[in-house]
């Protein structure tokens, strides 16, 4: 099957692949190996049974940028299917060849984002009495099967290579959602014409997961749903999204781990974006290959410590899209889509043949107005006759998406429901009404009774109220507005350049950051969920909070708290604190570091984080910053938010700023050379830049 089924002795028979090698990558450069992939994104299906995606060919053409640029791989070697190019045939023919083709030191790259579904076993080879399935563009046409595991997996029990990343971002549910939501599973139902499949009688051998030669990543567990929907403003799979943003901060040299823990890190950012819990990702490999690297001829997995600014050979550290000039202040980004490059977004300017992209190095910095076929312009803050020919850019922070709040409100009386809208914007001048088909960050919706507030999806309940006027609704309404305003303006201050490898989680009852060590197959991550403190009640890890954090350098943190009412609150450093108990936010590198410390009274950290009302839905947001100036930056604006509404958006153009030259002055303590110029290296100059980084989780309060 495509996918795991949360049971090690379910997916002890994956796979049928031949024990083809003992280990995941060789572990030096070999002269003859090349990097092959297989890229295959389906949009427009041929069906009027299947729905189309959206952002499906996104998705793949973003992977094919970053294999390009940040990978190593060269275009002659990326072959690419989309839309009605993804004929069953081309399909199974274009992995034919690439297997084939595959030496045993190649690297190779296999991803598949589109629909999938499920058919009836008949070869008895599936515990659960289902094959699963992704459909070709021209599936479920007259005569035209989906293609099943059982094909797939006898095409790679041939393959050769010894390290290959193959991913699906589909799912096999078998159900299929019809709302008003622009967020869609990647499933239809099972197809009913068994006549097709009779022939399909290939039974799979049992194959130990630690002989399996390859790793395998898939956007969902088989009873979810993987998802197709907005993210930053444009349209991917919110797992191929996130696994795009993991390889682009990784590289060539991250490990199975490293990229499956940073794609559940930028899922939990797309969770609050769009206000639901996207499906749980899977990664299955063996657990030798866990912390081996992924897509590399050299087997040292990725150290982005000691690795900062200084990327593979013919790698860069981050992927770019080519600048082109054009009148005064403005330039255009060639095939900025690839790299959803949407109005809004800040990117860095570096020079033609850049590959260190150094933080703080940019010379200068530019703003997408707007998109151009698929070409992005840019505002520069310099005139674009300064800037050299064939200039690279790499995005330095997404757009604030917090500065428009689409809303959907159906189901009641219309004359009610656009004075609700009205009234609304009077209140929140960036909230707007939207028409169904339109893009809704939040769905209002009246069911007869009473109104029900949905997520982006449509599918989970955010909150409801009784039937009232709409100046009441309104004024009821305003919370979850104002928190999810500030939820989206905290996560637009996101830093994709930094190197700063951090990990954030909670200590509770049965888990902390060491309880995913070593897992082969890493699935289920558990909801984070708290109970208010009641008065005299003994602190425990399902009342008090316990954050714990690692870093891979010494940082300064800073912990935000919004709440289900929208309040912003600096949970750390805060005032109770101890003067010895990590001052100034400090952290060493290397370290899970508890905060607080114990939950028991007299604890080093001299405060608890004890839950009270209002019960609903909290987001931490955790900074971490190299240098304690940022982190003050940070802390100032942060204070301001709760009574000024546009002090995140300023705090995120201080930050991105951060990344050009000339921003800040540093004093040269080198000695100076007889000519009286600085001996410091570029590199020595781009480690002392200041860094910054920030990741987030989600928190149920109950009573």
């Amino acid at each position: 099957m495509f996918f795991s089924s949360g049971l090690r002795e379910q997916w002890r028979s994956f796979l049928a692949v031949a024990a083809i090698c003992a280990g995941l990558l060789c572990g030096g450069e070999a002269s003859a190996a090349q990097r092959k992939a297989l890229l295959i994104g389906i949009n427009d299906y041929a069906s009027p049974e299947v729905n189309d995606l959206r952002g499906a060919v996104n998705d793949v053409e973003m992977l094919r940028r970053i294999l390009i640029t940040r990978m190593g791989f060269q275009p002659a070697d990326i072959r690419m299917l989309t839309d009605r190019q993804a004929t069953r045939t081309a399909i199974l023919d274009a992995m034919d060849e690439l297997v084939t083709n595959a030496a045993a030191d190649d690297i190779i790259y296999f991803h598949y984002s589109g629909h999938g579904s499920r058919h009836q076993d008949l070869n008895g080879d599936e515990d659960d009495g289902f094959d699963e399935t992704i459909l070709s563009a021209d599936a479920r046409m007259n005569g035209v099967p989906d293609i099943l595991d059982d094909e797939f997996e006898s095409l790679l029990s041939r393959l050769r290579s010894k390290h290959a990343l193959i991913v699906f971002d589909s799912c096999h549910s078998g159900t299929i959602t019809r709302s008003v939501s622009t967020v869609q599973p990647r499933s239809v139902p099972p197809d009913t014409r068994h006549d097709l499949y009779s022939n399909s009688t290939t039974t799979r051998a049992v194959v130990e997961v630690n002989q399996l030669g390859h790793v395998l990543m898939t956007g969902a567990p088989p009873e979810e749903e993987a998802l197709d929907g907005p993210v930053d403003n444009g349209y991917y799979g919110l797992f191929s999204y996130s696994l795009a943003q993991a390889l682009d901060r990784f590289g060539p040299r991250g490990t199975p781990a490293q990229i499956h823990q940073a794609v559940k890190q930028e899922l939990q950012r797309i969770r609050q974006q769009l206000s639901f819990a996207p499906p749980e990702p899977q990664l299955e490999t063996s657990a030798e290959r866990l912390n081996v690297a992924l897509l590399s001829f050299n087997s040292k997995p990725a150290m982005l410590n000691s690795n900062s600014g200084r990327p593979d050979s013919n790698t860069a550290r981050r992927s770019w899209l080519t600048l082109e000039p054009l009148r005064g202040q403005q330039a255009k980004l060639l095939d900025g889509v690839a790299l959803n490059a949407r109005p809004g977004s800040r990117w860095g300017i570096y020079g033609a043949s850049e590959t260190r992209f150094a933080p703080g190095q940019a010379i200068a910095m530019g703003t997408v107005e707007k998109i151009s076929g698929r070409d992005a312009i840019l505002s520069l803050d310099v005139d674009s006759k300064m800037l050299p020919h064939q200039a690279r850019a790499i995005a330095v922070a997404p757009p604030d998406v917090s500065r428009d709040l689409p809303i959907l409100i159906s189901g009641g009386d219309k004359k009610q429901m656009r004075k609700l809208g009205k009234l609304l914007q009077a209140e929140l001048p960036h909230v707007r009404a939207v028409k169904p088909g339109d893009f809704a960050r939040l769905q209002l919706n009246f069911d007869g009774r009473g109104w029900v507030l949905h997520d982006a999806s449509g599918l989970q309940t955010v909150a409801t109220f009784r039937a009232m006027p709409a100046e009441s609704l309104a004024q009821q309404l305003v919370p979850s507005l104002v928190r999810l305003t500030n939820v989206l303006g905290l996560l637009a201050l996101e830093n994709p350049t930094s190197d700063i490898d951090l990990t954030v989680g909670v200590r509770t009852e049965t888990s902390s950051l060491t309880s995913e060590r070593g897992l082969v197959k890493v699935t289920d991550t558990p909801r984070l969920r708290y109970r208010i403190r009641q008065n005299g009640e003994a602190r425990s890890h399902a009342n008090s909070l316990m954050v714990e954090v690692v870093a891979d350098r010494p940082v300064y943190l800073t912990i935000v708290d919004v709440d289900t009412e929208g309040a912003i609150t600096l949970l750390f450093p805060n005032s109770y604190q101890r003067h010895d108990f990590h001052t100034d936010g400090f952290i060493p590198a290397n370290e899970i570091v508890r905060i607080p410390d114990q939950l028991a009274s007299g604890n080093r950290a001299g405060f608890h984080w004890d839950y009270g009302p209002p019960v609903g839905r909290d987001t931490l947001r955790v900074f971490a910053a190299t240098d304690l100036e940022t982190a003050r930056l940070i802390r100032s604006f942060i204070a301001r938010a709760a009574s000024d509404g546009t002090s995140l958006a300023q705090l995120g153009d201080q930050l991105a700023a951060i990344n050009t030259r000339g921003v800040r002055v540093v004093a040269d303590t080198a000695p100076a050379s007889s000519s009286g110029s600085s001996t410091a290296s570029a590199a020595d100059l781009a480690d002392r830049q200041d860094a910054w980084t920030a990741r987030s989780l989600v928190l149920d309060i109950t009573e």
